[in-house]
């Protein structure tokens, strides 16, 4: 995320960033004891902070408890005001000076082309490791063919099958969340040999797999 900012992005199809941390509120607990808000972390790499990156898929993978957060999770506005905001409770206002098209443009794609994998929902705890572990198996079983969207699904199901047979504990569901368009991707179509465009997207198969449980893993 610290490098977002600097030249060079234009070689990169996409963006993939893992976090575990102590998390609440909507926050993650950092190294100093500070909390990050995760809407800035996520705004971090939007169109207007990061331009290289538009349109580009962006991956969040969130190992962090979500205790005490209610509502769903938005990018943090940008600094300027949205254009054509009423604010909720005063529909009757009229809507602020209608921007110019090229600026409605960049603020309507500000929250484009990001999909989020939780490790528990909103108000759940999350189990250190746990997500990473699946996922890490669930990515060796489909060698990368299955699509991001696919990935997370059948991590998803193998926590479940995991949980089912434990008897101290439940794993919790995880939370997967998409602001994407267009066709699914995989790890392996998030290549560029050159220049700034995402490479096309390849059909994804459809595979099988082991929900063996891995308590070394929990």
């Amino acid at each position: 995320i610290a490098h977002a900012t600097r030249d060079g992005w234009d070689g990169h199809a996409s963006s993939v960033v893992a976090l575990m941390a102590h998390g609440s509120d909507a926050a993650i607990e950092c190294q100093d004891g500070e909390a990050a808000s995760l809407r800035s972390l996520f705004g971090l790499l939007g169109p207007s902070a990061a331009p290289a990156l538009r349109g580009k898929p962006k991956i969040f993978l969130v190992q962090a408890c979500r205790v005490g957060e209610e509502s769903a999770l938005l990018l943090e506005p940008p600094a300027t005001e949205r254009c054509g905001a009423v604010p909720l409770g005063d529909c009757a206002a009229p809507p602020a000076e209608e921007p110019p098209p090229a600026r409605r443009s960049e603020l309507l794609c500000d929250d484009h082309d990001f999909l989020w994998g939780y490790a528990t929902t909103a108000g759940g705890l999350a189990y250190r490791g746990a997500l990473f572990a699946a996922f890490r198996e669930v990515v060796d079983d489909t060698s990368g063919r299955a699509s991001w969207i696919e990935l997370l699904h059948h991590t998803n199901q193998r926590l479940c099958a995991w949980s089912a047979r434990l008897t101290c504990q439940s794993l919790p569901s995880m939370e997967i969340r998409s602001t994407c368009r267009g066709a699914v991707f995989a790890p392996s179509d998030l290549l560029c040999e050159g220049g700034d465009e995402v490479a096309p997207p390849r059909p994804s198969g459809s595979t099988t797999l082991s929900l063996a449980p891995s308590p070394a893993n929990l």
